[in-house]
């Protein structure tokens, strides 16, 4: 619904200083990337919210700085309003979570002239709560009337422990993105590390000191002659050299501090022509 400029109400400056919060905003555009356009996940909660309150319309609203975007909705075909004449904005400004109930926007002096209630859709009544995400409110869970009327305690109960759902469900998904992205990086690594072995002609093996068994990569079997199948049996602990000999030595002590031996080996051609080889080992304590 387009509203000239003239008619759109400014916003009172403690709401305006919430919606410009960066903290705020950095939430909310991790969850639009999360979420890209409509959360039909969230459908069901919306229309509990509409059941449970007896409204023709509910929102699960996201409250930018210029801008609100329903993320799922009953009873209306619009996807978004702008931030100034939203009702949501209000809310989410209120202190702690508390949640902003308007009985009769014509009588109320903070809506009388919004143009969603002097035009369409001729909202009277409003009932929101906000939606919290990593200690941010980024929007609300809401329902709207064309009639003004009073709601229930019960219902305003009800309506903001959907709206605690509603904030979990986002947390949720936000984490999951975040998840997602720790996945991805990791995945990159593993490639760029082996890719960095092949280039440079390295060998890379584990060593499980507990089952005596090697495993290795596909590179080494042809690097020392070995037949391809992994894992190997490794020598007896006596005949190892280096570091790894050492901690095999060691007995016990050394099933006590180290469940495995990671080790590379770097050869500059084939093994009978090496004229370098140089060692690195890393070991992890036994948890």
């Amino acid at each position: 619904m387009p509203v000239s400029e003239n008619k759109r109400p400014v916003l009172p400056q403690h709401v305006r200083e919430v919606l410009d919060s960066d903290a705020r905003n950095a939430v909310l555009a991790s969850l639009e990337v999360a979420g890209g356009g409509s959360f039909t996940d969230f459908d069901t909660i919306t229309r509990m919210a509409s059941q449970i309150m007896q409204a023709p319309v509910a929102l699960v609203t996201l409250v930018g700085r210029e801008q609100q975007h329903f993320r799922s909705k009953v009873g209306t075909d619009l996807d978004s309003t702008p931030a100034e004449i939203s009702f949501c904005a209000h809310t989410i400004a209120e202190k702690d979570n508390t949640l902003l109930v308007v009985q009769d926007a014509k009588s109320d002096p903070r809506f009388a002239e919004n143009p969603l209630v002097t035009d369409d859709p001729k909202i009277r009544f409003y009932a929101g709560a906000p939606l919290n995400v990593a200690g941010q409110k980024i929007g609300t869970l809401c329902v709207l009337d064309t009639q003004a009327r009073q709601p229930t305690a019960d219902q305003l109960v009800q309506l903001n422990s959907l709206a605690v759902l509603a904030s979990s469900f986002m947390h949720l998904k936000d984490g999951a993105r975040r998840g997602d992205i720790a996945r991805t990086a990791l995945i990159r690594e593993k490639k760029r590390h082996s890719l960095a072995l092949e280039a440079a002609n390295i060998a890379s093996w584990v060593w499980d000191l507990r089952t005596n068994m090697v495993d290795c990569d596909e590179l080494l079997p042809p690097m020392f002659g070995l037949p391809v199948r992994r894992p190997y049996r490794s020598p007896r602990s006596g005949s190892h050299h280096g570091q790894a000999g050492r901690a095999a030595g060691n007995g016990p002590a050394a099933l006590r501090h180290a469940k495995r031996q990671r080790l590379h080996r770097r050869i500059p051609g084939p093994p009978r022509q090496a004229r370098r080889m140089a060692r690195r080992t890393r070991s992890r304590a036994r948890p």
